[in-house]
């Protein structure tokens, strides 16, 4: 299950349709699965982890979400993260 109990910042550096690549802390723990959360466009991308090198992370999207849509639901817990970092 899924709670937002493990929570980081990262940088997008590359985003399609299909995926990203993002950098994050290089000792970060990544989990294969993980939401990232595209603050500027209020998207919440369910994905998995397909590479690691080093402090940047590939990642192929299973589903897209929009954020402000998720009050209420077993994902709101990403509509509250996107408010607090958007809020930065």
């Amino acid at each position: 299950m899924h709670d937002g109990a493990q929570v980081f910042d990262c940088s997008i550096r590359d985003l399609s349709e299909g995926g990203a690549r993002v950098t994050v802390p290089a000792t970060q723990p990544l989990p294969s699965h993980v939401y990232l959360i595209n603050l500027r466009d209020g998207l919440a991308y369910e994905s998995v982890v397909v590479w690691k090198r080093g402090s940047e992370a590939g990642l192929s999207f299973l589903k897209t979400h929009q954020v402000g849509e998720l009050g209420g639901t077993e994902l709101a817990y990403l509509k509250r993260l996107w408010v607090e970092r958007a809020a930065r």
